[in-house]
C-alpha cells in the first residue's frame, strides 16, 4: 500500500520542485497552498507524513504544527518543516513543536530525500 504525503506549500513553483524531487518514491502525494487548506487536508486524509512551510498566507506553519500536534486524530503524524525560515531560533521551535526535521530552502534535495526516507521507508 503506498505512502501518503501531504505537501502544504504556497508558492506553486515550489510545490512543483519538491513533488519532482519525491517522484522517486512509490507515494500518493497531497497538495494544500494555505495553512486551513492543509490543515484541513491532514485531519481529512491522515497523511503519513507532512512537509510544511513554515510561512503561508493565513497560518503559520508553526501554528498549524501546534494544531495538528493536539489532536489525537493527527498528533502522530511526522512533520518535516521546509522553509525559508532560517534561523536558529525557528528551527529550535521547529523541533520543540515536534519536528522531525527542518529543511531551509532553497531545498536541498539529498537531505529532503534522506529525511523523507527516514520517515516512510
Amino acid at each position: 500500500m503506498s505512502k501518503t504525503i501531504l505537501i502544504i506549500e504556497d508558492s506553486k513553483t515550489e510545490m512543483e520542485e519538491i513533488k519532482s524531487f519525491l517522484k522517486i518514491f512509490d507515494v500518493i502525494l497531497l497538495e494544500a497552498f494555505n495553512g486551513k487548506e492543509g490543515k484541513n487536508t491532514a485531519i481529512e486524509k491522515h497523511p503519513d507524513l507532512i512537509l510544511l512551510d513554515v510561512i503561508l498566507p493565513d497560518i503559520d506553519g508553526f501554528n498549524i504544527a501546534r494544531e495538528l500536534k493536539k489532536d489525537d486524530e493527527t498528533k502522530n503524524i511526522p512533520i518535516i518543516f521546509v522553509t525559508s525560515k532560517g534561523e536558529d531560533v525557528d528551527k529550535f521551535w521547529g523541533k520543540k513543536i515536534g519536528g522531525a526535521a527542518y529543511i531551509t530552502k532553497p531545498v536541498n534535495k539529498e537531505l529532503l530525500l534522506a529525511e523523507v526516507k527516514k520517515i516512510i521507508g
